[in-house]
């Protein structure tokens, strides 16, 4: 059977005529340790493994398990991206085939807070965590979140950013993503700047998984 994937889209409507804000992520050029739901273990890469698409950017998401909902298994991927479970209900989904998305609205506030939250401690965390990995110091996986609670399971993600799917540049941008994977995002946010329903409000507030070293 052909893997199929699923990616999650955080955006916010309240800047709205003028702005439709959506958080997107760069990718490391490679992680050093991953999670692997099959084994259920973890497993450490010392020397380094390359990532498909990396240093470009990227939604959070992964491989979606048969018969999996769409928002089951982008909510799953984020977590184990991010180490944050965004506590929203998904305001649409799509499906592509090989890939799908689900769309969780929520606000302005929400969304930079998760940058900030993602960018300061959860992927500083991971990094601390990759550099102990390739200087020997951590040796098993197990030993990654007593020293570093807040890293994701999987090294993935290097940054997050906030852009406005609205701003011309940004679009023009997007657009440009003419092969693969970007391709697969590109098609993505064209969806959440055609079809997805426009929503004032938050569904529910944001609330994180990891241990509370600051505030969401």
């Amino acid at each position: 059977m052909p893997r199929r994937y699923a990616y999650a889209v955080l955006y916010t409507d309240d800047a709205l005529p003028a702005h439709r804000y959506f958080a997107i992520a760069t990718k490391l050029q490679k992680g050093y340790f991953f999670w692997d739901r099959k084994k259920n273990r973890g497993e450490l890469k010392p020397w380094g493994q390359p990532l498909n698409g990396g240093g470009g950017p990227c939604l959070p998401g992964g491989e979606r398990d048969p018969g999996e909902r769409i928002e089951k298994a982008a909510i799953r991927e984020l977590v184990e991206e991010t180490n944050i479970n965004i506590g929203l209900l998904p305001s649409a989904t799509n499906d592509w085939g090989t890939y799908s998305a689900a769309y969780f609205n929520t606000t302005e506030e929400n969304l930079r807070e998760f940058k900030n939250y993602l960018d300061n401690i959860c992927l500083l965390d991971a990094g601390y965590a990759a550099r102990d990995i390739c200087n020997k110091i951590i040796t098993d996986y197990n030993q990654i979140r007593p020293k570093y609670p807040a890293a994701p399971r999987d090294n993935e993600l290097e940054v997050v950013q906030i852009w406005d799917i609205l701003d011309l540049k940004t679009w023009q941008v997007i657009q440009s993503w003419a092969n693969p994977p970007v391709d697969w995002y590109r098609d993505i946010l064209t969806f959440l700047r055609n079809n997805v329903p426009l929503a004032q409000r938050p569904l529910v507030p944001a609330e994180e998984t990891s241990p509370r070293r600051g505030a969401l």
